[in-house]
């Protein structure tokens, strides 16, 4: 789980910051939100688990910035924007609680 969390700071919070400062709408912005959404669409009915229905959500909206390409002052950048904070958050969160520099138990 470290790299899920890794990837998710490093890799997707900064993909997403990206998004939202140059305020891209490329088309292959909306192929990989369409994947995410399929991908992770397909896990969620495959295990019921509500963090895939969030990465649905998520794909849903790059796939939207990047098909539909709405103006650049509109809120979706916004949101984008929220995410990726709190994406890095979470998982930077979800990391700290991971103990694996704790010495081995003897007994």
């Amino acid at each position: 789980m470290m790299l899920v969390h890794l990837f998710h700071m490093f890799v997707i919070s900064s993909l997403l910051g990206y998004v939202y400062w140059t305020k891209t709408n490329a088309t292959w912005l909306g192929i990989l939100g369409l994947l995410v959404a399929l991908f992770h669409g397909y896990s969620f009915f495959k295990t019921r688990r509500g963090v895939f229905l969030f990465h649905v959500l998520m794909g849903s909206l790059l796939a939207y910035i990047g098909f539909l390409k709405p103006n650049k002052e509109s809120f979706v950048y916004q949101m984008v924007l929220a995410v990726a904070f709190g994406a890095f958050g979470y998982h930077a969160f979800k990391l700290s609680k991971i103990d694996t520099l704790a010495p081995e138990k003897t007994e």
